[in-house]
């Protein structure tokens, strides 16, 4: 993680060498990025040009960032698992990180921020269909006639539980907890805990987190769950909408799907929950066949389009 000040250097820096076009001139950039302080690799990983898009899109104060990619826009959810899944035409920065955050390859996560921050709004297109209208990503908030926008997931999640009767009514013990991930450089997707536990969910498999599990035992009972999936639903409708979250747990339940996990997040606009990587797709489609097929659907799926992965 980078601090603000570190991105608005960045964003300066970007600023004074477009300063140096000459007018008239399109300058055009590579989206790749040569050594940084801090190593700029190790905080945006690699599949970047859309962040660098919307850094120089930043720096200039331009009227809209345009990523073009291989998509018309973001969708219902993955396209491939679920053929009827839609776009959407219009959505918020914040859904959009959430689902970015959650599996949506559409953008890479960290290329919301300096569109955010800049007050710009992202317009996502289709290199192979310029025609389409594209999803406008905005600051403001956009309902639709569905209860939420969009579900995202991913695979291979571990699920981490620590138990302690050390946490009874004990002060800094998730900062403990907190502290060794972040010595080992591991990040936590979802954490929820009660009395005795804390629940943890990370994107690394049990063998590539093994020095971090040893250092955990020195806190409590250390216990894994591995191959399961995080499934998202993002939508600011939720927000209005207080009894879809017990639909979507009534629907996982009716078709014995077992949540090991669950959590409503940023702004009650997204409620996660985890299941077994056996159950994901199963979950995903019969959560979209339950919420997303009575209104009419605006915009269709040209094929060859991929939002989640």
């Amino acid at each position: 993680y980078q601090s603000d000040a570190y991105w608005t250097e960045v964003e300066r820096c970007f600023r004074e060498r477009l300063d140096r076009v000459a007018p008239r001139t399109v300058p055009v950039l590579t989206g790749f990025f040569g050594s940084m302080p801090q190593g700029i690799l190790n905080a945006v990983g690699r599949g970047y040009s859309d962040f660098c898009a919307s850094l120089a899109g930043a720096a200039v104060g331009a009227e809209e960032i345009q990523i073009w990619t291989d998509v018309d826009g973001v969708l219902s959810t993955n396209p491939n698992l679920v053929p009827d899944a839609f776009i959407l035409e219009q959505i918020s920065f914040d859904e959009m990180a959430e689902l970015s955050h959650f599996g949506a390859k559409v953008l890479h996560p960290h290329s919301v921020r300096p569109a955010l921050q800049a007050g710009i709004p992202i317009r996502i297109l289709n290199t192979f269909n310029p025609e389409a209208v594209g999803t406008l990503v905005t600051q403001s908030k956009h309902s639709t006639p569905y209860p939420f926008k969009s579900i995202a997931y991913k695979k291979g999640v571990t699920l981490i539980r620590i138990e302690s009767p050390q946490m009874l009514m004990a002060y800094g013990y998730i900062g403990q907890v907190g502290a060794l991930f972040a010595k080992h450089k591991i990040s936590i997707d979802l954490i929820t805990t009660s009395e005795l536990t804390v629940s943890l969910s990370v994107d690394e498999s049990p063998d590539q987190i093994q020095p971090l599990l040893e250092d955990l035992k020195n806190l409590g009972q250390v216990d894994l769950q591995p191959a399961q999936s995080i499934i998202s639903m993002v939508g600011t409708e939720m927000q209005e909408e207080c009894h879809i979250h017990g639909r979507i747990f009534d629907t996982l339940n009716e078709h014995r799907i077992p949540i090991h996990m669950a959590s409503i997040g940023n702004k009650l606009i997204n409620l996660t929950v985890v299941v077994d990587d056996q159950e994901c797709d199963r979950a995903v489609t019969l959560l979209h066949q339950e919420f997303f097929s009575a209104p009419q659907k605006t915009t269709p799926w040209r094929h060859g389009s991929r939002l989640l992965a």
